[in-house]
């Protein structure tokens, strides 16, 4: 019994090695830059493993403006991490959407296979980003809409411009969205803090702000609003705000537990 166990030791120790020396031995890194040229008006990013950053960018207009055709130029940057299979990412434009899609094979549930991605979005575009693992922050972008989700990963956003729509869900990682003229923002995370600030003028329309774990604070424009603040398990302030049932934009603060 002893030869057995003393055998099982040696078999996971050389397993936790060879895992180590996978992620941490012979990790390879490449960096690769593309320019897509099109008429694009929504920019669609699924990430299997890694963290996006979205930037601005004025988009290079090439040829005659119309309303049905603009013609811009958006940046895509890749920075890939392996340690035994390389990630692939796949570009589609179609019907004027931009899908950039990151994949890692299965075995990299066990070692490194991550895709890191930066994309200079152009303003008035839709963006749309689903992620499994990994960070997403976009800062200074002016997209007209904004939907961001996360299995597994924080969200921050800092918005130029006005939107008017920003969604952000996540189910593990925190929310921090500061949009300034946000029509309506709505950021949800099953475990995580949430803070929405939509401080400026004009005032939003709807905001929604919550987190089954986690502490939620939104901060918006003096006057008055519908307003519903809920905590189970901790205090619901509410300050220099007017509660009007009848008022046109509403806020909805909800905590289960924080």
């Amino acid at each position: 019994m002893k030869n057995v166990l003393l055998v099982l030791v040696v078999v996971l120790v050389l397993i936790a090695g060879a895992w180590a020396a996978a992620n941490f031995g012979f990790v390879q890194t490449k960096v690769q830059t593309d320019t897509v040229r099109g008429n694009v008006r929504q920019v669609v990013v699924e990430s299997d493993r890694g963290d996006i950053d979205l930037v601005p960018s004025r988009g290079r207009i090439e040829g005659r403006e119309t309303r049905r055709r603009v013609t811009t130029s958006i940046e895509v940057r890749e920075t890939r991490h392996w340690a035994v299979s390389e990630p692939k990412l796949k570009q589609t434009l179609k019907g004027g959407v931009l899908t950039l899609e990151s994949t890692c094979p299965a075995v990299a549930v066990v070692v490194k296979c991550e895709l890191d991605l930066r994309v200079a979005v152009p303003a008035e575009l839709l963006v749309m980003v689903r992620a499994k693992s990994g960070d997403v922050d976009a800062r200074g972008i002016k997209a007209r809409d904004v939907h961001v989700t996360a299995d597994s990963g924080d969200i921050e956003m800092d918005l130029a411009g006005s939107q008017t729509l920003v969604v952000a869900g996540s189910d593990s990682g925190d929310i921090d969205i500061v949009a300034r003229s946000g029509q309506t923002v709505d950021a949800q995370t099953a475990s995580g803090n949430v803070a929405v600030d939509v401080g400026s003028a004009p005032r939003p329309w709807r905001v929604v702000a919550a987190s089954n774990s986690g502490d939620v604070e939104v901060a918006v424009p003096r006057g008055s609003y519908r307003i519903r603040a809920i905590s189970d398990s901790g205090d619901a302030d509410v300050s220099g705000l007017r509660r009007n049932h009848r008022a046109l934009q509403s806020v909805h603060a909800r905590s289960d537990s924080g």
